[in-house]
């Protein structure tokens, strides 16, 4: 599936919430946790006339996400 030659796209949803804390200004560090659901769309190269398989197929999962910054 990764390997094939077919056009693609890929799109993402998600949302996340944090915390932002300045020790010395402007230095900060911040850290949030979140949720993101990448859609890949693959073209299915099987898909012919006459054949009634969809063209277009969505592969999709959710994932936790965690970030950690440090700034200046």
């Amino acid at each position: 599936m990764v390997g094939q030659e077919q056009p693609t796209a890929l799109w993402e949803f998600g949302a996340s919430a944090g915390v932002l804390y300045h020790f010395a200004p402007p230095a900060f560090v911040s850290a949030s946790l979140g949720w993101i659901r990448p859609v890949w769309l693959l073209v299915n190269p099987s898909v012919t006339r006459g054949n009634t398989g969809d063209l277009v197929r969505q592969v999709y999962t959710d994932a936790l996400t965690f970030k950690l910054g440090l700034g200046f």
